[in-house]
């Protein structure tokens, strides 16, 4: 079984090919203490200590299931962008960028870089971080970098966009949450002006 290291160096290297910043960032941050076993259905699980509380990041009896019925709201034939609140383990984010292509935009916001880092050091998520249709943001994604990472593709986030909760994050971290969920919808909004302007024009 690979250790911890090498799983973290291989996610983080994937990582690295499109969030350089990022990446370095989770190398510099001390993992959260999770408690970490497997479910009943195999999948790795885990759970941490918030404020007292024991919250799971996913389902202690099968994960997968789990990530299918968080997805559940995603109609590929409608939505052209994918924004996933919060990260857990990433099994919902896993395959969710499985099934979408580059003509699709997922993005990946994670409001807790310890978590993160627990995760990336248990989990090998290397086979789809860093595809360059997708997005992922920490705190330190801004409202002007957000924009910038939306021009190119425009055009397909007006086709359609869903916000898919990852409950327990939103459970620990409500305001971060909120908060990124707002400046997507205002950058969405501003994309729709620019496209409809440039159509306009043309």
């Amino acid at each position: 079984m690979n250790s911890s290291s090498d799983i973290l160096e291989t996610n983080l290297t994937a990582l690295a090919v499109t969030e350089t910043e990022l990446a370095r960032r989770l190398r510099e941050t001390t993992p959260a203490s999770l408690e970490w076993s497997e479910s009943r259905a195999g999948p790795l699980t885990a759970s941490i200590d918030n404020a007292g509380k024991r919250i799971s990041l996913a389902s202690r009896f099968d994960p997968l299931a789990e990530a299918d019925k968080t997805l559940a709201n995603v109609d590929l034939a409608k939505h052209a962008g994918i924004v996933c609140l919060g990260f857990g383990l990433g099994y919902h984010v896993a395959k969710l960028v499985e099934q979408v292509d580059h003509e699709c935009l997922v993005v990946v916001f994670e409001p807790d870089l310890a978590i993160l880092r627990a995760v990336l050091e248990r989990i090998d998520h290397s086979h789809w971080l860093g595809r360059p249709w997708v997005i992922f943001a920490d705190n330190e994604m801004n409202r002007g970098e957000l924009l910038r990472r939306f021009e190119k593709q425009a055009a397909t986030l007006t086709q359609g966009t869903v916000l898919v909760p990852h409950v327990p994050s939103r459970q620990m971290h409500p305001e971060r949450v909120n908060e990124f969920a707002r400046m997507v919808s205002e950058a969405i909004s501003f994309c729709r002006t620019s496209v409809a302007t440039a159509l306009v024009n043309a």
